[in-house]
């Protein structure tokens, strides 16, 4: 986690943050890839990139990307991301090989004595003329190394 003392969001605070967790995590073991952020942080990111060399704009049309931007950082080029489900006063990168989802295996689900198949109920009461079959599964995400994941937070988005 890195605090930002509710200082303006600035690239100062994405550099600092990111050498700590490398440090942290150690240098090269991981590949950070992306930033996530609320759409007001990234507006306030694009209003104070215009004098940074960090940032740069990318365009990739085979893959659907116009006038995205990154953020460079060492090795690493990381891209920038908004999302409405990022609260508003964080940012967070999670390197791929940090989670991990563990599973059963889907099979159906059988009612004791029952089928595999069942007739769907319709939405008046009664059945549709139609077989319908459930599955079930369990998962879990396991984080492997949360000293991996980079958290920025506690900035103002002006």
């Amino acid at each position: 986690q890195y605090d930002c003392s509710d200082a303006p969001i600035d690239a100062r605070h994405l550099q600092r943050g990111l050498s700590r967790v490398k440090t942290i995590a150690g240098e090269g073991a991981h590949k950070f890839e992306f930033l996530a952020m609320a759409p007001e942080t990234e507006d306030a990111l694009i209003e104070s990139r215009e004098s940074d060399r960090y940032f740069m704009t990318v365009s990739d049309p085979a893959r659907g990307i116009a006038g995205r931007f990154v953020y460079r950082h060492r090795n690493d080029a990381l891209k920038v991301y908004s999302s409405e489900y990022v609260p508003s006063k964080r940012i967070y990168s999670i390197p791929k090989d940090v989670l991990q989802f563990h599973s059963t295996d889907i099979k159906p689900l059988v009612a004791p004595g029952g089928d595999v198949f069942h007739l769907k109920p319709a939405s008046g009461g009664g059945h549709v003329n139609m077989l319908i079959s459930y599955l079930r599964g369990f998962g879990q995400i396991v984080c492997v190394k949360p000293s991996a994941i980079l958290q920025i937070h506690n900035f103002q988005n002006s």
